[in-house]
C-alpha cells in the first residue's frame, strides 16, 4: 500500500521572539501516535496495517503511516508613514505522526521480527522527511511574511500574506507529493522483500 501523508492547514494566530528578529517567533511541536496490529507472521501483520492504517483523504485508502500537520498564524501591524507594515508575528506548526504498533511481537519468529523492525523503519524514515518538509514549509511562510513591506491599508497587508501562505502550500503539496512518488515504487519492493514475495 502507498505511504501518504494528510495536509490540514489553518490561517491564523498571535506574536513572538526572535528567529530572524525580536518580534518574530515560529514554535513547533511534534506528536506520535500509533494504531496496534497484530498477526503470526510477517504477512499477516502487513495485511493487519492495510486494513487498520489511518485513513489518508489525499489518497482515498488507507495508508501504512501518515504525517499531518497544522500551520497557524498571526499577524500585528502597525501604521508607519509608509503605511502599514508587520509590527509582530506568531506561527505554530504542529505536525502529527500515525505509525503503526505492532502487539504480541513474541508471536513472531525471530527472522519475522527482524522484519518487522526493518518495515517498521520504513515507515518511520518516510513519514519524518514529510515533517522536515512541513518544517521547512512553515520556515519559508514565516519569513517570507515577515519581510513583507508596508502597504497602503492593513487589509491589504492580510491579503498578501494570506496570498503568500496559499502560495507556500501549493509548492509544499507539490514536493511532498513528487516526494511520495518517488518513493512509491522502491518502498513497494523491498516491502515484497521483507514478506518473502516476488
Amino acid at each position: 500500500m502507498k505511504l501518504a501523508r494528510k495536509l490540514a492547514i489553518t490561517g491564523a494566530l498571535v506574536a513572538l521572539t526572535g528567529v530572524e528578529s525580536a518580534f518574530a517567533e515560529l514554535t513547533v511541536t511534534t506528536r506520535t501516535r500509533h494504531y496496534t496490529v497484530h498477526g503470526s507472521n510477517i504477512n499477516s501483520v502487513v495485511k493487519a496495517m492495510k486494513r487498520s492504517g489511518p485513513y489518508s483523504e489525499n489518497e482515498g485508502k488507507r495508508a501504512l503511516g501518515l504525517a499531518d500537520y497544522r500551520f497557524t498564524w498571526s499577524l500585528r501591524t502597525k501604521r508607519t508613514p509608509s503605511g502599514c507594515a508587520v509590527s509582530s508575528l506568531r506561527a505554530r506548526l504542529s505536525i502529527f505522526y500515525i505509525l503503526p504498533r505492532l502487539t504480541a511481537r513474541s508471536r513472531l519468529s525471530k527472522r519475522d521480527r527482524s522484519r518487522w523492525n526493518s518495515i517498521y523503519r520504513m515507515i518511520d524514515v518516510h513519514e519524518r522527511v514529510h515533517g522536515r518538509f512541513y518544517r521547512q514549509f512553515a520556515n519559508s511562510t514565516y519569513r517570507a511574511i515577515l519581510k513583507l513591506k508596508p502597504q497602503p491599508n492593513c487589509s491589504q497587508l492580510q491579503r498578501r500574506a494570506k496570498a503568500i501562505e496559499d502560495r507556500m502550500v501549493k509548492l509544499d503539496r507539490r514536493r511532498n507529493r513528487a516526494f511520495d512518488r518517488a518513493q512509491y515504487r522502491p518502498f513497494n519492493r523491498r516491502l515484497k522483500r521483507l514478506r518473502g514475495q516476488r
